[in-house]
């Protein structure tokens, strides 16, 4: 079953922690329980290092800065196709569909995680298991995840650089009372945030690392945007020949399912330089899991295979 599946996704702490990182195609997750310790420290934020990184060779420049990581020509795509954004024939239906499946993977994380921080009755039998916390999602969109945060208890700041996507958020937002009232949208970027001394329990950027100019400098926002004993997620698609094939080939020049230009997969992101770039900022990645899409049912399934898809949390180190 799908939470047989996560329990078994537990935990990349160790091994991302202190030895050295595996190859892309030969990635699999600790089976065993995780340590507590690496998920429930409340300590002082830990900056990322002003030097650069280069995971390996080929790697994306992760060198850290303090710029805008924001891509110009990324947030016009974007623009273009905010009226879509909830059209389930339209180029962001592989995203709608992927969304149930996301959101199962964090509602167990984060009721794992913020459970042992309560130390009170477990999160995962609550109605709204997210009640109480405050959640970001940087590079929302029209709010797909952002509803489904809100839905759950959080209350939600949904932000995007793009302001045709978070107008189209709110008026869809605005159908449903109850989820309205626990989401705030706005125009902004992650660093803006991080000016106004902005902190969340929860930080999410899924299907967003792929599209900024500095995916460090974005990490290490994300990071220090994390409320003590908070965490960060992120989904992205991994950098590898068969990622380069059903994400780009297949949907955007056969299939016709998302417009040309969509990805580059020169700016996909493997989880070793993910894991790295959160460990240089003091996070330790504590789940993650592949998605994996069935184009004869049109569902997505948690995997442990990441060579494609894939989502993981982070907790402070």
């Amino acid at each position: 079953s799908s939470s047989h599946l996560l329990r078994r996704l537990h935990t990349w702490a160790t091994r991302y922690g202190t030895q050295p990182l595996p190859s892309a195609h030969n990635l699999s997750p600790v089976l065993s329980k995780p340590d507590r310790s690496h998920t429930t420290d409340v300590g002082p934020h830990t900056t990322a290092s002003p030097t650069s990184c280069r995971v390996r060779t080929g790697a994306r420049n992760f060198s850290a800065t303090k710029e805008d990581s924001i891509d110009s020509e990324e947030i016009k795509k974007f623009q273009r196709m905010a009226d879509e954004w909830w059209d389930v024939e339209g180029p962001f239906r592989p995203l709608i569909e992927m969304n149930p499946t996301r959101v199962r993977f964090l509602r167990t994380a984060f009721c794992d995680h913020f459970t042992d921080i309560d130390g009170v009755e477990s999160r995962h039998s609550k109605l709204k298991p997210l009640e109480g916390l405050r959640a970001l999602d940087i590079g929302c969109g029209a709010g797909l995840l952002s509803q489904s945060l809100a839905r759950m208890g959080a209350q939600v700041t949904a932000v995007d650089a793009a302001s045709q996507p978070v107008n189209c958020g709110r008026e869809q937002a605005a159908l449903d009372p109850a989820v309205e009232q626990m989401l705030t949208f706005r125009v902004a970027t992650a660093e803006q945030l991080l000016e106004e001394g902005s902190e969340f329990d929860i930080v999410c950027a899924l299907e967003v690392i792929e599209h900024v100019r500095d995916p460090q400098g974005f990490c290490d926002t994300l990071t220090q945007l994390t409320a003590p004993g908070g965490m960060v997620a992120m989904s992205t698609i991994n950098r590898t020949p068969r990622a380069a094939v059903m994400s780009i080939l297949i949907p955007e020049y056969i299939l016709n399912w998302v417009p040309k230009g969509t990805h580059e997969w020169s700016k996909y992101v493997t989880p070793e330089e993910m894991a790295a770039s959160l460990r240089r900022c003091g996070f330790r990645i504590h789940m993650m899991a592949g998605m994996e899409y069935n184009p004869l049912s049109g569902h997505w399934s948690l995997t442990e295979d990441v060579g494609v898809n894939y989502i993981a949390v982070a907790a402070r180190n």
